[in-house]
């Protein structure tokens, strides 16, 4: 069996998460051939998991290349930021100047009486001649303005948005690549996040393929997840981990990034609506609606979680599977404890950030 992992999104915890993945998926599972694509960016949280989360910084190359390597990865791709950001701007502008976009939100406005339950995509139609001077904001925000920390705070709105979907389908075209230039059709593909740890039983691999094999009126292919489930009337998923076939996948994932993520944003908004009034919930619900071709399933028969820091040794020779898995979910209690007491950050965090992103 051949199986293409695609790792999307910061390296914070490739050492300890690499290891885990070898001692707990590979070395489970000898017989089958695992290969990694991964996309990534050149920055990481200072130190993640303490109030300062949304501040970042640069890293040399050589240091995001040390943090890859653990994986061994077939194919590999650094971003800056900036790619993002663009993606980004483009729906803002394009936003500011759609009429029908407009003239639709202002319906669901009068609807909802709430402007931030309308779409997680949307901008008050009063903002729209700041949005023509985005660059210029960016260049020179004033704290005291605003209309310009608004602007700012929307930016990274969409950077927690749409980062891991754009992440995501990078590592997808680095996969095609691969797979086009060398004739590599695996049987399955994982797209799923650094910070994950996989338990998985015995057979579950031949499950999950069982499991794709049901497809929906057979014509829509299945995308497999730990947890699928309805919230507020939309579809809600688990983004650890999505397990597909090459057909799926390219449904899923396939396609040009930045027209994906603007089809998101105009042509599926009646979807997004309300999304803002899921309790942090967002980029659950935006995962089926960009997989909206796929069928997404619910996998019981396997458990992901969540390594949030790295471990202070990195030896799991001695470790049992029951042992390491106790150990991550105790970490994982901690982390969630720890975000209780989260604040807003600060404009000045805000401004400094846009200053970093931009230069």
């Amino acid at each position: 069996m051949k199986i293409a992992v695609l790792l999307r999104g910061k390296q914070n915890f490739s050492r300890t998460t690499s290891a885990l993945f070898k001692k707990m998926v590979i070395e489970k599972f000898p017989h089958i051939d695992f290969k990694f694509f991964i996309h990534t960016w050149n920055s990481l949280p200072v130190s993640p998991g303490v109030n300062n989360r949304l501040k970042q910084k640069t890293h040399h190359k050589s240091v995001i290349l040390e943090k890859i390597s653990h994986w061994d990865p077939i194919l590999y791709e650094l971003s800056e930021e900036k790619e993002l950001l663009n993606v980004i701007k483009k729906i803002l502008k394009k936003q500011s100047i759609d009429q029908t976009y407009h003239s639709w939100a202002q319906e669901q406005l009068d609807s909802t009486k709430k402007l931030d339950l309308v779409s997680p995509f949307f901008i008050d139609r009063s903002k729209c001649k700041y949005i023509k001077k985005i660059d210029n904001i960016m260049n020179k925000p004033d704290v005291n303005n605003p209309n310009h920390i608004d602007i700012l705070k929307i930016i990274f709105s969409g950077f927690y948005l749409t980062g891991q979907m754009y992440s995501a389908m990078k590592a997808f075209s680095l996969y095609k690549l691969y797979a086009a230039q060398n004739e590599y059709t695996p049987d399955l593909v994982i797209c799923t996040r650094p910070d994950v740890v996989f338990n998985l039983v015995k057979g579950s691999f031949d499950s999950v393929i069982e499991m794709l094999d049901k497809t929906h009126y057979g014509k829509i292919s299945n995308v497999i997840c730990s947890e699928v489930m309805t919230l507020k009337g939309q579809a809600w998923v688990q983004d650890y981990a999505f397990i597909t076939d090459n057909k799926g996948a390219n449904e899923f994932l396939g396609g040009d990034p930045v027209k994906r993520l603007l089809d998101l944003a105009f042509n599926h908004r009646a979807r997004t609506t309300g999304l803002l009034d899921s309790s942090g919930m967002e980029v659950h619900m935006l995962w089926p609606i960009l997989g909206h071709k796929c069928s997404f399933k619910e996998a019981g028969f396997f458990l992901t979680t969540l390594a949030r820091r790295e471990f202070s040794e990195n030896d799991f020779t001695n470790y049992s599977h029951k042992k390491i898995f106790l150990k991550v979910n105790n970490e994982l209690t901690d982390w969630f404890k720890m975000n209780k007491l989260f604040k807003s950050y600060s404009n000045k965090i805000l401004l400094s950030e846009i200053k970093r992103i931009i230069r």
